[in-house]
């Protein structure tokens, strides 16, 4: 239960980097993490939008592991107990909704709803393991 917390919270910080790199500019896969809008347009992310997903994917990162105590004691437990079932909650439904929309979504797909199928929906139902094996190690 020790490794599947450690190894969540190194896949939201990988995670974080790559909303890091798109921060500072960089254009590489971003054709991906966005699907088309109504308008068929890309919805633009702000500065501050993307500084606010960083500090969110680090705080998520951070929560596991003060779940193993690997910070002692510095949050109480049932604080970081009812974040963690939050988060098992968001991540668990994100999950099934990627697989549900990508599943729905008419052929051909854009490189989103590809991505989303094979990458993003799997990840998500990853952390909610994740989650729930740092919560249980915490009881």
């Amino acid at each position: 239960m020790f490794a599947l917390g450690v190894a969540g919270s190194v896949v939201l910080l990988a995670i974080n980097g790559f909303h890091i790199y798109w921060l500072l500019g960089g254009a590489a896969g971003s054709d991906a993490y966005v699907p088309l809008g109504k308008n068929g347009k890309r919805p633009v992310m702000t500065k501050p939008q993307m500084l606010a997903g960083i500090c969110m994917f680090f705080a998520a990162a951070l929560l596991p592991l003060f779940a193993l105590g690997l910070f002692g004691d510095v949050i109480p437990s049932w604080i970081v107990n009812v974040c963690l079932m939050l988060g098992i909650g968001v991540f668990l439904l994100r999950g099934i909704a990627g697989f549900i929309q990508s599943l729905m979504q008419p052929k051909p797909r854009e490189k989103f709803h590809t991505w989303n199928i094979r990458l993003y929906t799997w990840v998500c139902l990853f952390l909610a393991i994740s989650y729930s094996a740092s919560l249980l190690y915490d009881w």
